[in-house]
């Protein structure tokens, strides 16, 4: 149950002097809701009394300065150091609609049962313009979004209660990539989350594209992250979540094996043995057959356009 005012803790993990924190902070000293507190959590950046700059304008607002020990722990630190009744996470270099936070607490008021909220989003660059048609949200059931067939909200979408921080223990320190999903998805094995259907954060990307070799480790950080939860859900006596889970790992597996084909394509266009083999390794180990299909049907494709080519 909600108190009349919750209070909201806006944990912004970083460990740089992010080119778009002022603006991030401006938004969330924007927002209509006013009960919120902001944790700047400097994860051993370079320049710190920037940060505290960055900050010093906000009345509301706390700088815990650490040494380097990645995301997951510098958002642990920021869940340590809050109070409030929920807790948002605003990346350094994304923007808040400014009824963002009033529209997510009034939907958590709606839906008593729910452990947190979450809403849709818009991409924009590095100049702060949109792009693309970004994401919705809706109310689906929550089991479909563990066992993937329906994506899981992204966490910089998502205000949860803080009870239900601690009920999952906070981040996963061990994981370099996938954190976030991580923790959403053990969010969702404590209960419902309600949808507000507006679009109300902007998502930034900028610097380019992730490299190759960052995207095949985030897929096989997934694959990880899946395994580790259907195990800890077999050893905790839930069969239900646990084949929930499973289900979710061999959708993972499918869409991966696709991903996985143009790899290994793209190795033998490029003559590299070695990711060749280090990524046949892994569709030999989690998706011999779904990779085997993908490998088939981009063969096809080549010489349908080879062939037309010859026409």
């Amino acid at each position: 149950m909600l108190s009349s005012c919750p209070i909201i803790d806006v944990i912004v993990a970083t460990n740089r002097r992010s080119p778009f924190i002022d603006a991030a902070l401006a938004t969330v000293a924007a927002q209509t809701w006013p009960h919120w507190r902001l944790i700047l959590v400097d994860d051993g950046g370079p320049d710190p009394e920037a940060l505290e700059a960055a900050a010093s304008h906000l009345v509301e607002a706390r700088v815990i300065h650490r040494p380097h020990a990645g995301v997951s722990a510098a958002r642990n630190a920021g869940l340590a150091a809050g109070t409030g009744q929920l807790v948002a996470f605003l990346d350094d270099d994304d923007l808040w609609d400014p009824r963002r936070l009033e529209a997510q607490v009034t939907a958590l008021r709606v839906a008593s049962e729910a452990v947190g909220a979450f809403c849709g989003g818009y991409y924009i660059d590095a100049d702060g313009r949109t792009f693309g048609t970004g994401w919705d949200a809706e109310h689906v059931e929550r089991e479909r979004m563990i066992d993937g067939s329906v994506p899981a909200p992204r966490i910089v979408s998502l205000l949860v209660t803080r009870d239900t921080c601690l009920r999952v223990g906070g981040f996963d320190e061990s994981l370099v990539l996938a954190e976030d999903n991580d923790f959403v998805l053990r969010v969702l094995q404590q209960g419902p989350l309600t949808a507000v259907p507006e679009k109300l954060v902007g998502y930034r990307r900028h610097g380019g594209n992730a490299s190759d070799e960052a995207l095949t480790e985030s897929r096989r950080a997934t694959d990880r992250l899946l395994a580790k939860q259907i195990d800890a859900a077999r050893r905790r006596g839930d069969a239900a979540t646990a084949a929930l889970l499973r289900s979710h790992r061999q959708r993972h597996h499918r869409g991966a094996a696709n991903k996985s084909a143009a790899v290994l394509w793209l190795s033998l266009r490029r003559r590299d043995g070695r990711a060749f083999l280090d990524e046949l390794s892994w569709a030999i180990r989690h998706a011999p057959r779904f990779t085997a299909a993908a490998v088939v049907r981009r063969t096809c494709r080549v010489a349908r356009r080879r062939r037309d080519r010859g026409r």
